[in-house]
């Protein structure tokens, strides 16, 4: 079925797949960037970050934030709630993706942040909620344009990371890096493509061995948030259920679980590694050994690069190739958000 160009191009997987693998191009996004909030003075005293998202693009704050920190001098911190943080006051930085977050919601995080006379940054598609912002002077508005309500990754990623340079908080290498790290994922993803046969398609043949099972991805390190990324493409794009854990849960609590269950179990478990990370492949390894018998055997997907932010795009644009294709096996239209009011 997925070598089939007809059902492909009649399930929007084509245009959908095309959109993807252009994704790269959203990291061009710090120049714009840097002209809108040209107006910053560097005198600014930051001493935290708060990140406000809530669904994929809470889980985009997540895996900036694991990027970013060690580069920062300053916390980061991500919520998913509107809910300020009692710390926050002047010397906060406060980031809202008004993607997923209700108006009502966004009007009074600014008006926290207006009283407490908080630099605040809305990225936004909503004009209202941006007209009002607008009349706020501590807030700087950010239009960001979104497909059709789904979340765009690395635009958002890209935003992230430039805003934080233009703040003075992260240094012109890191936005570089994300740059240079798309492009790599951009050409491995050239042998993702809909016209690449399953047997030389290792995102194509991700979608069939997930087909029909409950995926469970699980990540290390700056891997982690990523596995989470996954989760939410299957569950988003794929209509599939999903979970996500990390290598140290799935050792010890997350281990436990398997152990009293034979080990035919409509699971697909995936593991995500950096190709160069023979520490970490050796303790997931170690784990599918100690659990053999218990649960299915995991299947260890190796991200290309040979830094840490290429193998975090590799896996989030693999991601999205895979999950459409499971879009295309579980028979969900591909390019179109869910509209859950319809389902009730």
């Amino acid at each position: 079925m997925l070598d089939d160009q007809t059902i492909l191009r009649q399930r929007g997987a084509e245009a959908t797949l095309h959109h993807v693998a252009t994704l790269w191009k959203q990291t061009t996004l710090p120049t714009e960037v840097a002209n809108q909030l040209s107006h910053i003075s560097p005198q600014h005293d930051i001493h935290n970050v708060v990140i406000i998202a809530t669904d994929g693009s809470a889980v985009l704050a997540y895996v900036a934030q694991q990027l970013v920190q060690p580069h920062m001098t300053v916390p980061v911190l991500c919520r998913e709630t509107a809910a300020m943080p009692a710390f926050v006051d002047a010397h906060s930085l406060v980031i809202i993706i008004e993607t997923g977050v209700s108006p009502d919601q966004v009007k009074n995080i600014l008006r926290y942040t207006e009283q407490h006379a908080t630099p605040a940054v809305l990225l936004t598609h909503d004009t209202t909620v941006a007209e009002y912002a607008a009349v706020n002077p501590a807030a700087t508005i950010m239009p960001i344009t979104h497909r059709e309500g789904q979340v765009e990754p690395l635009r958002i990623l890209s935003t992230l990371s430039a805003l934080l340079t233009a703040y003075q908080l992260l240094d012109d290498d890191l936005v570089e890096a994300i740059a240079d790290g798309a492009a790599y994922a951009a050409n491995a993803a050239q042998q993702w493509g809909a016209t690449v046969p399953t047997t030389h398609n290792l995102a194509k043949r991700l979608a069939r061995q997930a087909a029909g099972k409950t995926a469970v991805f699980c990540g290390s390190g700056s891997l982690a948030p990523v596995a989470q990324w996954w989760q939410w493409c299957w569950q988003e794009r794929a209509h599939n259920v999903a979970f996500s854990t990390t290598l140290t849960e799935a050792e010890h609590a997350g281990a436990h679980g398997w152990l009293s269950h034979p080990v035919d179990k409509p699971f697909a478990l995936f593991d995500l590694v950096g190709e160069n990370d023979t520490t970490i492949q050796q303790r997931m390894a170690a784990l599918d050994r100690r659990l053999s018998g218990r649960r299915p055997h995991a299947k260890s997907i190796l991200l290309a690069g040979e830094t840490e932010v290429e193998q975090v795009l590799h896996g989030m644009i693999l991601a999205e190739f895979a999950s459409c294709y499971l879009g295309v096996l579980n028979g969900v239209k591909q390019g179109r958000a869910t509209n859950l009011k319809a389902l009730t």
